[in-house]
């Protein structure tokens, strides 16, 4: 019997009915989302905090703080019966671990990977939204994770089965791409029907305005790109740049928010909204073949200049490390007093004040009232409310960045698939993406970034050597093979300016097309075998001519000092000693 613990009380089984708590056995043992439990067991009682509570205890615990209040308080829960170890050995599904462990291999071997994911307590099928498969992922990753059953032989199997299952739900078409993997990765080119399919609305997160009207001139294909994750666009009013992982999603339908992910884009999905049950996929404009081309150059120039961007950032980060930047809060409180007091900063760095509430005088006399302030500044109970205010901002900001990081990772990763997914083009990619790619891939997932490159690309380049057409030999076979890396072309993979890189980008370009590089090998060392990697044995063009010239010049040197040690003779002839000159 399903369970009805949407409205806040059980009241579809006798525990319900009796006012009792529900047990393991209610519901079929399928009561993951029953919210009749006791709380008291648990410190805090997630039944007894408010939604902002369980906002700060789901961040404070590094869990999602989004969705509605049963959702919070269900995913608390589960945070705290984890944390209790082995005191409570259920999960949200009442089930055991052993027993959840058990099933999950049951249901590998069978290849039942929508069942696995359903034993989260939420039916789980193609069909889902991918936040619905992330969540019931997590849940059983938590329950099914070797580090939480002893590194048990069991664990490492049904977690094996669970990512497995993961990944061919929510995105299908690249083991479909594995089997049918031609000799060079193209690039990516996808047709579908649009039965079913609506152009979804689509808001920005700051000022709630439609994206893709008419009035601003978009393509019918940016719809395309910006679904994928491939580009961002800006707001017609606020000017915000923003992405498909920022903006906020409505169902053609209910016409409600729901979680959007890339993957998403190529299959039908149900919103999850309560009384909402009607699948709908998303609209794919056609594009011209020429304009896929020209999209493909504009998007590896974005891609040079984003990376560009995350690079300078990286080093500013590393200069204000090495300063001591915010290394200490105390010192960074002395250090905003000051500039205060000198007419720096408009607010109290301790109460929060600023100097235009301060009045007409302060207004006047910014330097002298600020000093004065702070002398009579000294009631704690603002401060402590004010940095609690700091903190919060903090908080949001970080979340903010966050968000900003994940978006420019997915054009990252878009971008690269939308390449053909070419070992040349490695480089562009960060290092989670590089992780993601190895356990994608089954490969070690350790090491520096340089190193995983070398591995994904080896795996890669392992791929398409091997639907060679040779001989049949095992010694036609490596000569193909040699063959066929040794003459990929790897202009089109290389950034425009090997100069304005850094050396550790440069390095991971010379890992994503197999370069050996020395660990001390300089900036211009890496560009050198660059450049002897893409031009071969074909000398570069010199502009400064020929090799004759410098030959017409030493003859015509020899020539003028021949001229000269003659003229030179002449007048030693003339001479006469004694005689004046």
């Amino acid at each position: 019997m399903p369970c009805g613990c949407s409205a806040g009380t059980c009241k579809t089984c006798k525990c319900g009915k009796k006012g009792k708590f529900c047990t393991a056995e209610c519901h079929g043992g399928q009561n993951a989302q029953c919210i009749n439990f006791d709380g008291s067991q648990f410190t805090p009682n997630p039944l007894t905090l408010s939604a902002g509570a369980l906002r700060k205890a789901l961040s404070g615990r590094g869990l999602s703080p989004m969705g509605t209040k049963n959702e919070m308080i269900l995913r608390l829960r589960d945070a705290l019966l984890t944390e209790k170890g082995g005191g409570d050995e259920r999960g949200g599904g009442g089930e055991s671990k052993n027993d959840i462990l058990t099933r999950v291999i049951e249901l590998g071997d069978q290849m039942d990977y929508e069942g696995i994911l359903s034993l989260a307590g939420a039916e789980i099928t193609s069909q889902s939204a991918v936040g619905a498969m992330k969540k019931a992922y997590r849940l059983l990753s938590i329950k099914c994770h070797p580090d939480k059953n002893g590194n048990s032989a069991d664990s490492k199997k049904a977690f094996q089965f669970l990512v497995s299952a993961y990944e061919r739900l929510t995105k299908p078409e690249q083991y479909e791409e594995e089997e049918s993997s031609s000799r060079r990765a193209a690039p990516k080119k996808i047709s579908r029907s649009n039965q079913g399919c609506y152009k979804t609305i689509i808001h920005c997160p700051r000022c709630n305005m439609d994206w893709g009207r008419k009035e601003l001139g978009l393509e019918d294909g940016a719809y395309n790109w910006f679904m994928m994750g491939i580009r961002e666009y800006s707001c017609g009013r606020c000017l915000l740049s923003f992405g498909c992982m920022t903006a906020r999603h409505r169902c053609p339908h209910c016409k409600k928010d729901f979680d959007y992910d890339p993957k998403d884009y190529h299959r039908k999905i149900v919103c999850g909204n309560p009384k909402c049950n009607r699948p709908f996929g998303f609209m794919l404009y056609h594009v011209s073949n020429k304009r896929e081309r020209e999209v493909r150059k504009e998007q590896k120039a974005l891609v040079e200049k984003l990376l560009k961007k995350r690079e300078r950032l990286r080093a500013r980060a590393k200069r204000a490390t090495d300063r001591g930047v915010g290394s200490s809060i105390k010192a960074e409180g002395k250090e905003k007093e000051s500039l205060f007091v000198r007419g720096l900063l408009d607010t109290c760095p301790r109460c929060g004040k600023s100097i235009s509430e301060m009045g007409f005088e302060a207004r006047k006399y910014p330097v002298r009232t600020a000093k004065e302030h702070l002398r009579s500044c000294i009631d704690k109970a603002k401060h402590k409310r004010y940095q609690k205010q700091l903190q919060s901002q903090q908080k949001e900001k970080e979340a903010k960045n966050r968000l900003i990081i994940k978006q420019e990772e997915q054009i990252l990763l878009s971008s690269w698939e939308m390449q053909g997914s070419r070992p040349g083009q490695l480089w562009t990619l960060t290092y989670p993406i590089l992780q993601r790619l190895c356990e994608r891939y089954g490969l070690e997932g350790k090491g520096s970034r340089t190193e995983m490159i070398k591995r994904v690309g080896e795996y890669l380049r392992s791929k398409t050597s091997s639907l060679l057409l040779t001989d049949g030999s095992e010694k036609g076979m490596a000569r193909g093979t040699r063959k066929r890396i040794a003459s990929e072309p790897i202009d089109e993979d290389l950034p425009s300016n090997l100069q304005e890189l850094t050396t550790a980008q440069l390095r991971a370009i010379c890992a994503s097309h197999g370069i050996a590089c020395s660990s001390r090998a300089r900036k211009m060392d890496l560009i050198n075998a660059i450049d002897k990697k893409r031009l071969g044995k074909q000398a570069p063009l010199l502009l400064t001519g020929t090799n004759e010239k410098p030959k017409k010049k030493k003859r015509r040197k020899a020539a003028r000092k021949k001229r000269m040690d003659a003229f030179e003779d002449e007048d030693d002839a003339d001479y006469v000693p004694g005689r004046d000159d």
